[in-house]
């Protein structure tokens, strides 16, 4: 993943985020909204964040999606709070993945 143009390794920190498997999943997640459901259903999107010391969701880079999902997803990560991730004592910033898939309401 690459950081965003305006983007410098001190906006996150010292050093750039660690990359931590399964960081946005619960009981990691303390806020979560769910991207209302657009386009095809049961197509995996995959979707890469950094989380900032603070919890709170610092940058979003939708992997392959249509424009119209993308924008959803984006809209609902930029609500979601983790509880801030600790290394040596101290909260850092983290990279991490995730998966969406929109499915048909159930009936």
């Amino acid at each position: 993943m690459s950081l965003p143009p305006d983007a410098s390794a001190g906006a996150y920190g010292s050093a750039l985020p660690a990359c931590v498997a399964n960081c946005a999943v619960a009981p990691h997640i303390l806020r979560k909204v769910e991207p209302r459901p657009v386009g095809p259903d049961f197509v995996p999107i995959p979707v890469r964040i950094m989380i900032g010391a603070d919890g709170r969701v610092a940058h979003i880079h939708v992997i392959k999606a249509l424009p119209e999902q993308k924008k959803s997803i984006e809209d609902a990560l930029r609500q979601w709070e983790f509880e801030p991730y600790q290394s040596g004592g101290h909260t850092v910033p983290v990279e991490t993945g995730l998966v969406f898939e929109f499915k048909p309401p159930a009936r």
